[in-house]
């Protein structure tokens, strides 16, 4: 990691324009991760951009900068990051960063799954998520962590963990936020803070998918339950509401007894179907499962994506990973 950590520290010394990407309908860890590189490049009075496709849930709107992110690639910059990305399909501006030839390519992730799919690739397979990744490069280059930038690294690190309560929850983790906590980031009001509030409208669209949940057998999990369910196009018009009131819907499907892990689908506006995956179990891997359909993140939170339409996902996916012919 040492060389990784002189390579991306020489890149911004030398350089002075740097584009920030995260993936399509950013986490905590996304918005958490891109706002504290740029508290890091701002304080280092570089110029920089943070671009995505979607906006991060309101949730997470105490980030600084949350307010600045941008939607499409600026025509010039010394440097692409790519951050929490495991695959370039993850974020649909990858393919735009293409016609910015001399631009050098760095992705910042902790996903066993990642692709490698830029030039330098700082991953930290050991962290709890992408920020206790660069709070690890920060740290080994004496890096001040200012309020902000300590907010916005225990904020990636609280949501990646469910409030360390997973197994991405290392001592290490703690660690990490017991110096945060010291740098004045307080530990219970992010945890709060970052927590998706529900409106009424939400709960509407979560009981529209709770009415719609299948329990099935898996074999692909050693013939453990898997829950699942899935949002329409038309359930987002009905309930109105946008795609972010989603979030944290797949966590709790895990409280269903006798479930080992569960399976959230989503129709997409571009005739794909978004699988999430989530499991709190040691001998359930969901990434590999995820795999199965071309997809890919950690062992405990994977996700997809596939070509077809919602109706047909008995045949598509479930048939694929349970016990059905």
């Amino acid at each position: 990691m040492e060389l990784i950590y002189q390579q991306l520290q020489r890149i911004i010394t030398e350089n002075d324009n740097f584009l920030l990407i995260t993936h399509d309908h950013p986490d905590g860890d996304a918005a958490g991760s891109a706002c504290a590189l740029g508290c890091y490049l701002e304080n280092l009075g570089k110029a920089w951009a943070i671009v995505c496709a979607d906006p991060a849930g309101n949730q997470f709107s105490y980030l600084p900068y949350f307010h600045t992110w941008i939607n499409s690639i600026p025509k010039k910059a010394d440097a692409v990051i790519f951050l929490d990305i495991a695959s370039p399909n993850q974020t649909s501006l990858f393919e735009k960063t293409k016609n910015m030839n001399n631009a050098i390519t760095i992705n910042i992730d902790h996903h066993k799954s990642n692709e490698k799919f830029v030039q330098i690739n700082l991953l930290d397979l050991e962290a709890s998520s992408t920020c206790e990744a660069l709070y690890n490069f920060f740290k080994w280059n004496n890096s001040p962590i200012s309020p902000n930038l300590a907010a916005c690294l225990m904020t990636g690190i609280l949501t990646d963990t469910s409030n360390l309560t997973n197994a991405a929850t290392k001592p290490q983790t703690f660690s990490a936020l017991s110096d945060l906590m010291i740098h004045q980031a307080m530990l219970p009001k992010l945890a709060n803070q970052a927590e998706s509030k529900s409106t009424l409208g939400t709960l509407g669209l979560w009981g529209i998918a709770l009415e719609k949940i299948k329990i099935r057998s898996c074999k692909a999990a050693s013939k453990l339950n898997l829950a699942y369910t899935f949002i329409t196009q038309k359930d987002f018009e009905k309930a109105q509401q946008p795609r972010e009131s989603l979030s944290g819907l797949t966590n709790y499907l895990q409280n269903i007894s006798d479930v080992a892990f569960t399976l959230l689908l989503v129709e997409e506006g571009d005739g794909t179907i978004k699988g999430s995956f989530r499991t709190n179990r040691n001998d359930v891997d969901v990434a590999k499962i995820a795999a199965i359909f071309g997809g890919g993140g950690h062992k405990q939170a994977a996700g997809f994506k596939i070509k077809g339409e919602i109706r047909n996902i008995e045949t598509q996916i479930i048939s694929k990973i349970t016990n059905d012919k």
